[in-house]
C-alpha cells in the first residue's frame, strides 16, 4: 500500500479514506477587454512585432504558467477542514511576514 503525506501539515494519511484530494486551476481570464477607437488606429503589425519580442525575452514556462496552471494536494481530514472552511467563506490567503504579491 501507498503511503500518502499531507501536502499542508505533513502528516501521515493512514488510510485512503483519510485522503483528500484538492486541485486548485489558475488561468487568465476569459474575457475579453473593451476596445476602444485608440486600439482600432493603432499600428497593429508595429503592436504584434514588439508583443513578439517581448515574449523573446521571457522564458516560455513562466509565459505557459501566467495563462494555465493546475496543482493538485493530497490533504488529511484536519486540513481538509480548515480549506472547506476557508473556502466557504471566501476569506482570502494571509501572506506570510516577508512575502509579497
Amino acid at each position: 500500500m501507498l503511503t500518502y503525506y499531507c501536502d499542508c501539515c505533513g502528516a501521515v494519511i493512514s488510510h485512503p479514506s483519510e485522503r483528500y484530494i484538492m486541485k486548485v486551476k489558475m488561468y487568465a481570464s476569459p474575457e475579453m477587454s473593451e476596445f476602444t477607437q485608440e486600439d482600432l488606429e493603432k499600428d497593429h503589425l508595429a503592436e504584434m512585432d514588439r508583443l513578439i519580442r517581448q515574449m523573446e525575452e521571457r522564458d516560455a514556462e513562466d509565459l505557459k504558467d501566467e495563462v494555465y496552471v493546475e496543482y493538485e494536494f493530497d490533504l488529511c481530514i484536519p486540513c481538509r477542514k480548515i480549506y472547506y472552511r476557508r473556502f466557504q467563506g471566501y476569506r482570502p490567503l494571509k501572506l506570510e511576514p516577508g512575502e509579497s504579491y
